[in-house]
């Protein structure tokens, strides 16, 4: 309910388009509201948690396009200083990026508008659960423990010069983390020195994705004799 109240939140001022971090502070609250609904499931009618969460995941990935482009075209001013790009080139290169980015807002700007969306918001802000307050503690436990073994797992088995393991251990720590935060009270804060360092594990990680996603969006666009701007300057 708190990250429905978060998605709630943060949806008009992703709407107006004017500041970039409304749109990022929305993502994460549909992100951690899926992870909910994953988490959450147990308590919930058969079938109804997978429902709403593949309607998340929609939404999630119309607001990550336009994340992807707003967080390239934030860090791009030092990459073409150091790619040496003339004016000319500069002006070309961020007037094709801001275009896209415009197409991809365009989509966002439906989504929102929708009626589709709009009944998801309603239906999240009344999810019913089925009590079970007294296996809570040890329910806890088993989640934690599970979150925790996957992502020793992974980290062992990870080749960390593939960015497809890295990104998957960057969601491993993520889950692990939002398990550690939803359960934390029921341990009376006991996971706050963890979860502030999974916090700088996941940061590090996820401007690594960040360029990996630059990367890809910028690939193939070729600007005088400047082509490729990423292969130098990242």
């Amino acid at each position: 309910l708190k990250q429905a109240a978060r998605v709630r939140k943060h949806a008009p001022g992703t709407l107006a388009g004017r500041d970039p971090e409304a749109l990022h502070d929305m993502r994460v609250a549909t992100r951690r509201l899926r992870f909910a609904l994953r988490l959450f499931a147990p308590w919930m009618t058969p079938g109804r948690a997978d429902r709403l969460r593949a309607d998340l995941r929609r939404a999630g990935l119309t607001l990550g396009r336009v994340r992807d482009w707003d967080v390239l075209l934030e860090g791009l001013p030092p990459l073409m200083d150091e790619a040496g790009l003339s004016a000319d080139q500069r002006r070309a290169l961020l007037g094709a990026l801001r275009r896209r980015r415009a197409q991809g807002r365009a989509v966002l700007v439906r989504m929102l508008g929708g009626l589709r969306f709009k009944t998801l918001l309603l239906v999240l802000e009344r999810v019913p659960l089925s009590g079970a307050d007294g296996l809570a503690r040890e329910t806890a436990g088993r989640m934690l423990r599970k979150a925790a073994r996957a992502l020793r797992a992974w980290g062992r088995r990870a080749d960390f010069t593939r960015p497809a393991d890295l990104h998957r251990l960057r969601i491993l720590f993520k889950r692990l983390r939002y398990t550690c935060e939803y359960f934390n009270d029921l341990y009376g804060g006991a996971f706050d020195g963890p979860i502030a360092r999974f916090i700088r594990f996941q940061d590090c990680l996820g401007r690594y994705q960040d360029a990996v996603i630059a990367a890809s969006l910028l690939e193939g666009y070729k600007i005088g004799d400047c082509p490729y701007l990423m292969d130098e300057a990242v």
